[in-house]
């Protein structure tokens, strides 16, 4: 069984206003939660990121949506995590702090918006490729994942504190411009 959280004052109305905010600016999301018993609804959740958090919908690539009102009455009541789709607008290039920290400082005024994971693992959004782009295999052992077709990231806010996702450069402070997949990955490599 999946459940959102309870939340607390603002927050419900924080979520509804942040899902919003990415369905108008064109990424479409879904909602999240967490497993109220320690499982998911599906027993393979693809894309998912950790074990104990899913989207609602089984179908949720099909269930995404941009449509502001759709998004609104999926967080009227219920405090659910915020999850991107990745691979039609957005993919996201996941990986280790010490590693974000020198691929920003590379990309400078190129980089778009990047997320911060409790201080351990970096999101740097990118905008989705027409080619092929892919890690290495010596870049997935260090740690770096590529979050494209097929796959999904939480975005902040979360909503429980004890997850710690936030944005280091958000999405409005860059103008929602996001750089190439391939520049973020050539920047990680060096």
């Amino acid at each position: 069984m999946l459940r959102g959280f309870a939340p607390k004052p603002g927050q419900l109305w924080s979520l509804r206003h942040a899902a919003a905010t990415y369905a108008a600016h064109g990424w479409a999301v879904v909602p999240g939660a967490y497993a109220a018993d320690g499982r998911t609804r599906s027993p393979h959740p693809r894309g998912g990121r950790t074990a104990s958090l899913a989207p609602l919908q089984d179908k949720w690539e099909e269930a995404a949506t941009t449509d502001v009102m759709q998004v609104a009455r999926w967080w009227a009541r219920h405090a659910w995590v915020i999850l991107l789709p990745t691979g039609c607008q957005v993919e996201v290039v996941e990986m280790p702090a010490h590693l974000g920290q020198v691929t920003v400082d590379r990309l400078q005024e190129r980089v778009g918006p990047v997320a911060v994971e409790a201080g351990q693992r970096w999101l740097l959004f990118c905008s989705a490729q027409t080619g092929t782009v892919s890690t290495s295999d010596d870049e997935w052992r260090s740690g770096v994942l590529l979050h494209s077709t097929g796959s999904w990231v939480p975005v902040p806010p979360i909503g429980r504190s004890r997850d710690r996702l936030a944005w280091l450069k958000s999405p409005w402070s860059c103008g929602w411009r996001l750089p190439d997949t391939s520049d973020v990955l050539t920047a990680a490599r060096g």
